[in-house]
């Protein structure tokens, strides 16, 4: 016996069945979205109560303690919680900041043909004023040279200085570059 079956139903009732198929198929697949949806929803309220709550929490604790800590009058204590909240916040920023070998190999992997780096410094940024970096290095040519320090301004969008006085010679010029900025 044959296997293939022969749809004998006309061509346009054929394309009805195909549109009421892919309806059902779209509104089906929309339920089963709107479905996980709402779950994950749901399943995440308890995670969001307890995150209130712990945050409430932690909130009275504090009062309770910079209560506690003002009735003792110890100024002793109160200095040593002002360091530790500004050391807290110097290591928050940090965290965010970019690390000083990140730094250093941006600035090395900056295409410098013509370029030849004998040295590198680096300085963290301190409150307020961003990091520096110091590159030591001869150039082969003025435009080498030039070429270099427009590469690392785009490359970095941060401050390139170059003292005049580095273009006084036309070959074999020696170099120092400083960037400074928030890298």
């Amino acid at each position: 016996m044959n296997e293939e079956l022969t749809n004998l139903l006309p061509s346009d009732r054929k394309k009805q069945l195909q549109k009421e198929y892919t309806k059902r198929l779209v509104t089906i697949s929309v339920w089963a979205v709107s479905f996980l949806l709402i779950t994950f929803t749901i399943l995440q309220l308890p995670l969001l109560v307890f995150e209130i709550q712990d945050k409430q929490s932690n909130e009275r604790e504090l009062a309770l303690l910079s209560a506690q800590l003002s009735n003792s009058g110890n100024t002793e204590a109160s200095a040593r919680l002002k360091v530790l909240n500004e050391n807290l916040s110097y290591l928050s920023r940090l965290s965010t900041t970019t690390t000083g070998s990140e730094i250093v190999t941006s600035v090395t992997n900056a295409p410098h043909a013509g370029i030849h780096i004998t040295g590198v410094s680096y300085s963290t940024p301190t409150k307020g004023v961003g990091g520096r970096v110091v590159l030591i290095g001869v150039a082969t040519t003025r435009q080498t040279l030039q070429a270099y320090t427009d590469t690392l301004e785009n490359l970095l969008r941060i401050s390139v200085d170059l003292p005049i006085s580095a273009y006084a010679k036309e070959s074999d010029i020696p170099f120092s570059i400083t960037l400074s900025g928030f890298f």
